[in-house]
């Protein structure tokens, strides 16, 4: 239902939400965590349309995509024993491992490392003020009237969050 709204309007039929299953914030510091399944020796594809957004979040400074592959006979509905962990690929602004074989152990110490690292480098992040109107895109359309024109590019609609 949200997707075919977003569509609606949109200028492109190739839209749909996803999810992520899991975010760590440290400092300003960002870990996106993913986890896929490993079928027969061959990792589950990434849709093409989450493979763009996370070559995107992780090109935002301090921000990284883990991505964990577990066994499909170990992922029971949407949980997963993180014991179970046999691969992994790690996506940042500077790289992009591919995917490498692993154990708990080593993703246990690879998490570790990105907690102490950021915590010896924080970054401090203006909190957002309440906003006191919502900004243009969130406005609803006047009374009979269709906004037809595309956003400025400039008309960044996260804006009001992000500066007081």
């Amino acid at each position: 239902m949200l997707t075919a709204a977003a569509r609606k309007k949109s200028t492109s039929q190739h839209i749909a939400f996803a999810d992520i299953d899991g975010v760590l914030e440290r400092y300003g510091h960002i870990l996106l965590l993913e986890a896929k399944a490993y079928r027969s020796q061959h990792p589950a594809p990434i849709p093409r349309g989450q493979e763009i957004t996370f070559q995107t979040l992780a090109a935002a400074p301090r921000t990284t995509v883990l991505i964990l592959y577990i066994p499909h006979s170990s992922i029971s509905g949407e949980f997963f024993s993180p014991e179970s962990v046999t691969h992994f690929r790690l996506i940042s602004a500077d790289a992009d491992t591919g995917i490498l074989p692993t154990d708990f152990h080593q993703i246990e110490t690879l998490i570790s490392r990105w907690v102490r690292h950021a915590e010896a480098h924080p970054v401090a992040i203006p909190r957002p003020s309440p906003a006191a109107t919502p900004p243009r895109w969130a406005r609803p359309a006047d009374a009979g009237r269709q906004q037809t024109a595309p956003p400025a590019e400039e008309d960044d609609p996260f804006e009001v969050l992000l500066h007081d």
